[in-house]
């Protein structure tokens, strides 16, 4: 279990963000999730993110647990470049 930071393009275009990508401890990767500021979180809206060579296209979908300043949430993948 190892915290990533990355950073979610927007991908209609727009300011990038950074945000933490926390694995799960499950094989699948059904319960890995990311941390973002509660401002920027959008579940309609498609961000970009590159990691280990690769590029991703997720969006943001169920929010797992929410703080006054931040939001852990599960995403999907639309598509893998």
């Amino acid at each position: 279990y190892r915290p990533i930071a990355i950073s979610l393009a927007p991908v209609k275009g727009g300011t990038a963000t950074l945000a933490i990508y926390l694995p799960g401890l499950d094989t699948n990767g059904k319960l890995d999730s990311i941390l973002v500021r509660a401002s920027d979180f959008s579940s309609d809206q498609s961000f970009g993110i590159r990691a280990a060579g690769k590029e991703y296209r997720v969006r943001l979908n169920r929010i797992i647990k929410k703080g006054p300043d931040w939001i852990k949430a599960r995403f999907e993948i639309e598509s893998k470049v």
